[in-house]
């Protein structure tokens, strides 16, 4: 696992919360030059301090798109450090897009991701029921399905 200083773990989440690509892609290579660990360690090792949440929940959250695309680019890629960035508190990452709302990011990581998380189809179609996201309940019914 990557160490990470608390600054420049706190200038990963300002980046991740504002959407900031740019200044985020070229922190982690600057890291990654610096400690000569892989881009996904480095996504998979940052956590908000105050809440340890990853950097991808955080992405999702805040609905930064583009720095929520280069991180599943990078993780997806990397299989054998993508699970450490995928959950929080026993969350995945299609239940917290699913609660959300976000349908975007419920079909990214249907199309992307399923190699790499056991996706609870039930619980994720739950979240977004509760939440009034039909929407996403008809993705998750259809992929359940074989769709």
């Amino acid at each position: 696992m990557a160490t990470i200083s608390p600054a420049n773990q706190r200038n990963l989440v300002k980046y991740a919360r504002e959407d900031n690509v740019h200044q985020f892609a070229l922190l982690v290579t600057n890291l990654g030059s610096e400690s000569r660990v892989t881009k996904a360690a480095i996504i998979a090792a940052a956590r908000d301090q105050d809440n340890g949440k990853t950097l991808i929940h955080i992405a999702i959250e805040h609905g930064a798109r583009e720095v929520l695309g280069y991180c599943l680019s990078i993780l997806i890629r990397c299989p054998e450090v993508s699970g450490e960035a995928l959950l929080h508190d026993g969350e995945s990452l299609l239940n917290v897009a699913a609660a959300a709302g976000d349908l975007d990011v419920v079909v990214y990581l249907l199309d992307n991701c399923a190699d790499y998380e056991d996706f609870d189809y039930e619980l994720a179609r739950d979240l977004a029921r509760v939440n009034g996201h039909t929407g996403i309940v008809e993705v998750l019914d259809l992929r359940a399905a074989g769709w």
